[in-house]
C-alpha cells in the first residue's frame, strides 16, 4: 500500500513514520529481496553483503559494515564492500570493550554508540588515526541481537563528522533487525546441520555396535567346532586305549584344529589393524588359481 502514496506523503508502516512512500516501498522492496536471499539458502556472507549495500542505497554517502562475535568473543569481518579493505583487516578480531571504538564499545555496552567525530570522541582514542588514516570521521554502530544476545555490530561510517537524523535512525534499526534475521537463519541452520551429523554419528556407532555384537556371535561359533574337536580327540587319548594309527589320526585332528583357530586369530588381528589404519599391505603377483583353489 506505501506505493500508492506520492513522494511527498511521510505515512507510517510499522514505525516508519518517518519516511516518504516512496522510501517506505524502497526499503519494503530491499527487506524482500533480503529475506528471498535467506528462504533461498544463500550463504550468510552473500546476505549480509546484500543488507549492507541496500543499507548504504538508502543513505547517500554512508559506508557501512557488520562485524561479528566469534566463540574466543572477538568480533570478526562480517561484511563492508565498501570499507577499505586494509581498515577491514587491521580492526578484524577486535575485542570489545568501554574504548573499543564504536563497534567494540557498542558491543560492551549493549546499546548503540554514536562517534559524531571520531578526532573528538574519547572512545576512538586507540583506533583515531587508524579510522582519519583511512577517510572515516563518524561512525554509528548498533549492536546485533539474536535470542536476546548481541551477536555482533552494525555500523554506519562517513567521511565527515555526522549526527545521525531520525530517518537514519529507522533506516538503521530496520537493517540491523533484518541482519539479525540473516544470523539467526545461520545459526539455526548450523544447529540443524549439527543435529543432523550428531544423528547420522549416532546412527552409526549403533550399526557399529550391531556389526559388532554379529561378528562376535559368529566368532564364537566359529571357534567352538576347532575347539570341541581339540577337546574331543584330547579326550579320547587319555581315556581310551588307541592303536598308534589312531593316535596319529587324533594328534593329527588336533594340529589341524589349532592352525585353525590360530588362523582365526590371525584374521581378528588383521581386522584389529584395519581399523586403527595399520594394516601392512604388500603389492605382489598371485597365482589367482591357487588362490581360488583354496
Amino acid at each position: 500500500t506505501a506505493a500508492a502514496y506520492g513522494p511527498g506523503v511521510r505515512v507510517s508502516v510499522g514505525g516508519m513514520n518517518v519516511l516518504s512512500g516512496d522510501e517506505v516501498t524502497a526499503v519494503l522492496d530491499r527487506q524482500t529481496a533480503v529475506m528471498e536471499e535467506v528462504a533461498s539458502g544463500a550463504a550468510l556472507s552473500a546476505v549480509l553483503d546484500s543488507v549492507v549495500r541496500a543499507l548504504e542505497e538508502l543513505m547517500p554517502a554512508s559506508r557501512c559494515s557488520i562485524l561479528l562475535l566469534d566463540d574466543a568473543g572477538l568480533l570478526r569481518h562480517g561484511s563492508a564492500p565498501t570499507l577499505p579493505a586494509a581498515y577491514s583487516v587491521a580492526i578484524d578480531g577486535l575485542a570489545p570493550g568501554p574504548f573499543a571504538g564504536s563497534c567494540g564499545t557498542a558491543v560492551h555496552l549493549g546499546e548503540p554508540v554514536i562517534a559524531v567525530d571520531v578526532v573528538t570522541d574519547p572512545r576512538w582514542e586507540q583506533f583515531r588515526e587508524l579510522a582519519t588514516g583511512h577517510g572515516l570521521r563518524a561512525c554509528w554502530s548498533s549492536p546485533i541481537r539474536c535470542r536476546a544476545q548481541v551477536v555482533g555490530t552494525f555500523a554506519v561510517y562517513h567521511d565527515s563528522p555526522y549526527e545521525p537524523a531520525r530517518r537514519d535512525e529507522e533506516l538503521v534499526r530496520r537493517f540491523t533487525h533484518l541482519a539479525s534475521l540473516a544470523v539467526e537463519h545461520d545459526q539455526a541452520s548450523k544447529e540443524r546441520e549439527a543435529r543432523h551429523e550428531a544423528d547420522l554419528a549416532r546412527q552409526s556407532a549403533e550399526h557399529a555396535n550391531l556389526a559388532k555384537s554379529q561378528f562376535v556371535t559368529a566368532l564364537s561359533h566359529e571357534l567352538r567346532t576347532p575347539l570341541q574337536a581339540i577337546t574331543g580327540f584330547t579326550e579320547n587319548l587319555q581315556t581310551l586305549d588307541l592303536s598308534p594309527e589312531q593316535r596319529r589320526v587324533a594328534l593329527e585332528r588336533i594340529g589341524l584344529a589349532s592352525a585353525h583357530i590360530l588362523s582365526i586369530v590371525d584374521d581378528v588381528l588383521d581386522l584389529a589393524r584395519v581399523e586403527a589404519g595399520a594394516m601392512p599391505i604388500e603389492l605382489c603377483d598371485v597365482d589367482a588359481h591357487a588362490v581360488i583353489t583354496a
